[in-house]
């Protein structure tokens, strides 16, 4: 005797009913189950999946991925065995083919629900590997990571460690005992990403979900949005998350799959995440979309100071060295004398390339970096007698030294006084222990003349990339069609969230 797994069509619509009328409704109550149901499951053509272990023509166990259909990343898994076919291990191999058939269709992740007092399938989702991952709807969630499920043995895997996630204020203590345990750049330190959220007109916070030995901190700035609701941004810069354990994709899935419950909880409709090009090498997959920007360039420190000059393009290197000779030099400006200048050519700069007006930082801005990282935070003048042709700023963390802001005087800007600058930087902050100098890349992750400047000094480069999770389907598509009737809440690689375009 053998039991075939069966997506439903439309020719089941019996076997459907028959099953129906022979699922114990304690603990599952996904939909009605009736004729009428059964009919319009098996005439579904969404993407979402119903599926059937058929035995000598009777169904004896039914499945269910849902969620594809409204746009969730991550599908939601329900089983039922018929009643008289229970204790036969139906209900294992049932998930065992919707875990496949999920990831077949693409799926990285699953999520489920389960009544608390339904302990019989609490101890086979926990033996498959779910993860408990906080309460939803009154019942509990579980998670699963369907790329390492799939290689365990039959026998399933050992329960994962739960999860708890919540959001935190930026004097929480574990903001600061998480980077401590973990590589992280300026832009995860707290004092910057409260900074950030006075500039973008928020509230900052960070996610946290941990599992008693790993941890994950994404920083975020939660927006209130025009019409009711909220959503979650990256503050300005690279803050993707970090931790310890952040670097197993596994983790990192699983994380942020219980990371949106606690934002859904909070009512926050949907997040932009800006992943770090340097730290986070490896998107997580299958909990929202990723979309690919362009490439940012770094420069490694631990090279001898020699190659630093000569992986340099030729064109770099000659008007930096014709800038020496017209007697132009870079220095740090350790007392900060110079801030005012900085923050008038840095506005010079902007209105030069017609930037966009969250660009324009203002003094209380500056005045605030320097406040929040202290002695991280570093100026950097290229002049020449009293003449100060360009002035950078540029941050110091973890071994991670970033290109921050910038200005040029436009009556030196025939002698690139920046190049000077940047070479200068790498070999200061080389001799200071640093490993890495990241420049950035050009204005919104596009190849432009900016990234071209930056490509010139390292052969050094990474790809630069967006998460974008919608949290609340339903709230995400109100708010778009609200914007806009015309435009498509599916859409996800272009701007994003739609409501705020324009």
């Amino acid at each position: 005797m053998t039991v075939e797994f069966r997506v439903v069509g439309p020719s089941d619509a019996a076997m459907l009913a028959d099953i129906f009328a022979e699922i114990d409704e304690a603990f599952f109550r996904p939909h009605p189950f009736t004729r009428a149901e059964a009919r319009r499951i098996a005439h579904d053509a969404s993407r979402d999946a119903y599926a059937l272990l058929v035995e000598d023509g009777r169904a004896v166990a039914y499945g269910m991925l849902r969620g594809w259909a409204e746009g969730y990343p991550i599908p939601s898994l329900g089983i039922a065995v018929r009643t008289s076919a229970h204790g036969r291990g139906l209900g294992r191999l049932m998930m065992a083919h919707l875990h496949a058939e999920a990831v077949r269709r693409g799926a990285s992740l699953m999520r489920l629900r389960v009544h608390p007092g339904n302990t019989r399938a609490r101890r086979l989702y926990e033996t498959l590997g779910y993860a408990y991952a906080g309460e939803d709807r009154g019942e509990l969630l579980m998670v699963l990571d369907l790329l390492t499920a799939v290689d365990q043995p039959p026998g399933g895997a050992l329960a994962a460690r739960p999860l708890s996630g919540r959001l935190i204020d930026v004097d929480a203590p574990e903001w600061e005992t998480a980077l401590l345990e973990a590589p992280h750049d300026v832009y995860h330190r707290p004092g910057y990403v409260a900074l950030s959220a006075v500039h973008e007109r928020g509230r900052p916070c960070g996610l946290l979900v941990t599992d008693g030995t790993r941890t994950m901190l994404l920083p975020l700035v939660i927006r209130s949005i025009p019409g009711g609701g909220s959503d979650a941004t990256s503050p300005y810069g690279y803050p993707g998350p970090v931790g310890r354990g952040t670097d197993d994709p596994a983790f990192l899935r699983v994380a942020i799959a219980a990371g949106l419950q606690v934002l859904r909880d909070a009512e926050v409709v949907s997040a932009f995440v800006r992943l770090h090009p340097l730290l986070d090498p490896s998107p997580p997959v299958g909990v929202g979309t990723l979309v690919e920007h362009g490439e940012t360039v770094s420069i490694d420190l631990t090279l001898p100071a020699e190659q630093l000059w000569t992986q340099m393009r030729l064109n770099h290197r000659r008007d930096i060295a014709r800038a020496v000779k017209l007697g132009f030099a870079a220095r740090m400006d350790t007392t900060w004398g110079s801030l005012g200048t900085f923050e008038r050519l840095y506005r010079a700069t902007m209105d030069r390339r017609s930037a966009a007006p969250f660009y324009y930082f203002d003094g209380d801005y500056f005045r605030g970096l320097r406040d929040v990282l202290g002695d991280d935070l570093h100026l950097c003048l290229v002049e020449r007698d009293s003449d100060i042709a360009a002035a950078g700023l540029f941050t110091a963390t973890d071994g991670i030294v970033e290109y921050h802001l910038s200005g040029t005087d436009d009556a030196f800007r025939s002698v690139q006084p920046t190049k000077l600058m940047m070479h200068f930087v790498s070999l200061w902050a080389k001799e200071r222990g640093d490993r890495v100098l990241h420049l950035g890349g050009g204005v919104g992750g596009s190849s432009d003349s900016l990234l071209q400047f930056k490509v010139g000094f390292s052969p050094l480069h990474h790809t630069f990339t967006t998460l974008r999770m919608v949290v609340d389907e339903r709230a995400y598509a109100a708010l778009v069609g609200a914007r806009d009737p015309h435009l498509d809440p599916g859409a996800r690689r272009g701007f994003f969230p739609l409501y705020r375009q324009g």
